[in-house]
């Protein structure tokens, strides 16, 4: 349909006949072939160009154009494309995760300063992050302080998520995500430091 021909005359460069037609000289026939021929290939070219530049057309109609990301620039990373760990749960876990700096941009990927831990490639697509924003000018974000201080003087803060577990010579430690904090501020625990939490 995009090239307006039918597909007998565009693979086999004829028509096939439909009746009883008077006969011609083989070498008429012959210069008449490679003409048909010539012409049907010019206007198939012709025919899928105009179609791939309406599709093109069209296709750009309904895209957004991307921010234009600069080096040094923080975005949010999209969740969605990242591989969760067993216990977590896709329906839980967030959209968009902590800003990250971007180290390299191109043509329809930026390449983010992630986290080892992550074990992913850092490039990405730019349709799985969007821009940082960051508080309100002027806005300060204050991180709150310990939840309790004990007899001894020792500030305790409250547990709000075990993120992961791993043994580190041997010694268990947690991955915690700190009640009233954001997830940059995750920290790797030994467990004794976890005892009253």
């Amino acid at each position: 349909s995009a090239t307006g021909k039918a597909l007998f005359k565009v693979t086999r460069l004829y028509l096939p006949r439909r009746g009883v037609e008077p006969g011609k000289s083989k070498n008429e026939a012959a210069e008449n072939m490679a003409k048909d021929m010539k012409s049907v290939l010019d206007e198939t070219r012709k025919a899928l160009f105009k179609t791939a530049e309406q599709m093109k057309s069209r296709a750009e109609r309904r895209r957004t154009k991307a921010p234009d990301y600069k080096v040094g620039d923080l975005v949010w990373l999209d969740t969605d494309h990242l591989k969760l760990k067993d216990w977590q749960s896709r329906k839980l876990t967030k959209k968009w995760i902590d800003p990250y700096q971007i180290n390299e941009v191109k043509p329809n990927a930026v390449e983010l300063e992630l986290p080892k831990r992550m074990k992913v490639v850092p490039t990405v697509n730019i349709s799985h992050v969007k821009p940082y924003k960051g508080p309100l000018p002027g806005q300060r974000v204050d991180r709150p302080g310990p939840v309790v201080v004990t007899q001894e003087g020792e500030e305790e803060f409250k547990v709000e998520q075990v993120m992961d577990a791993h043994l580190k010579r041997g010694k268990l430690e947690f991955l915690v995500l700190w009640k009233g904090y954001g997830d940059e501020d995750r920290m790797w625990e030994p467990e004794t430091h976890l005892d009253n939490s």
